[in-house]
């Protein structure tokens, strides 16, 4: 998908969640509508009423809205205080505005998002695809929902656990699925299946990972197991490097990744809050998305996930990583229908 598309879907999205008197924030910050109060880290903020934020003088709740806080930029940490930033996403000189025609899609898309958020809690969102299979004689499912490999690995090993039934004979079959790494050039398509037997409660496939010449990183692939229903269990692969990272950062990320099984919104973003980068933000990102069986679930998180972390970071920053996330899903056109 296009980076302007991106930002359209996200822009209407902020639009329609701003307006939303559902829904609180966390951390004290609410999404009431301009009528009430807001209290944002102990400044009070009331419709009507001139409030100065980082030398501006704020006096319309449309404009100073909880998504419209940001932090000034450090070179090394990204966050030091507090600024007014618009909630609005603006174009950037890499970016044109959408045809009429396809900006209507997007601010349709980012309407159903905002409803998807008033339908369900994201914040407990449980994906169906990540259940362990019950049929046969035994539970079977990853042992881990995400495993991250540096770049310079040649294979991936990926652990298959069996829960139950221990005594009896039990199959699985899986593959392997594109998502922004691509068989071919990032790794080697695989399938195949995999059986335990009696007194078996762990076993392992593997799939090899291609060096490419451009050494891409931070992209990734999928690992299902399936049945005659369907799929029933995924496991994300990340191909990743980690070298140029802060410590700062490492163990930020390590936090996220510790509760990665049972991750929700509100934990990520109490993990993120201290040390928002570019490449925390992109791991809390990787962390969340993984959770979503659909495309429009993983857009409504990625979507929630920037809205509750644009009082901690650049908008800009934030954006890029979005962008970039989910420049492997289909063109606005080709998704519209699933909205």
């Amino acid at each position: 998908m296009k980076p302007e598309s991106v930002k359209s879907i996200l822009r209407s999205y902020l639009r329609e969640r701003q307006h939303s008197s559902s829904y609180n924030d966390f951390h004290g910050f609410s999404s009431a509508p301009s009528k009430h109060r807001l209290v944002a880290q102990g400044l009070t903020l009331e419709s009507g009423k001139p409030f100065h934020c980082a030398g501006k003088i704020v006096d319309d709740l449309e404009v100073f809205a909880p998504q419209s806080a940001g932090l000034l930029q450090d070179e090394r940490n990204d966050l030091v205080v507090m600024q007014f930033q618009s909630a609005d996403l603006p174009w950037d000189e890499h970016n044109v505005p959408l045809e009429p025609q396809l900006d209507e899609l997007a601010i349709g898309v980012g309407r159903r998002l905002s409803q998807m958020s008033d339908e369900f809690d994201l914040n407990l969102i449980v994906p169906l695809n990540n259940l362990a299979s019950s049929s046969g004689n035994g539970c079977i499912q990853f042992k881990e929902r995400i495993i991250r490999v540096p770049a310079t690995c040649d294979h991936v090993q990926i652990p298959i656990i069996r829960t139950r039934a221990e005594d009896s004979v039990v199959n699985a079959t899986w593959r392997t699925c594109d998502k922004s790494a691509k068989a071919g050039l990032h790794y080697v398509n695989s399938e195949g299946n995999i059986s335990f037997g009696q007194g078996d409660e762990e076993k392992t496939i593997e799939v090899e990972i291609i060096r490419d010449q451009e050494r891409r990183t931070d992209i990734h692939f999928a690992v299902e197991l399936f049945d005659s229903e369907g799929t029933f269990n995924t496991l994300t692969v990340y191909i990743i490097d980690d070298s140029r990272l802060y410590p700062e950062e490492k163990q930020c990320i390590k936090n996220i990744f510790s509760c990665a099984r049972n991750s929700s919104i509100s934990e990520i973003v109490t993990c993120l809050r201290d040390k928002v980068t570019h490449n925390t933000f992109k791991a809390a990102l990787q962390c969340l998305c993984s959770n979503a069986d659909t495309i429009p679930k993983e857009l409504a998180l990625g979507a929630e996930l920037l809205r509750l972390t644009m009082p901690h970071a650049p908008l800009s920053t934030l954006t890029n990583v979005l962008c970039g996330y989910f420049s492997y899903l289909p063109e606005l056109e080709d998704i519209a229908h699933l909205f």
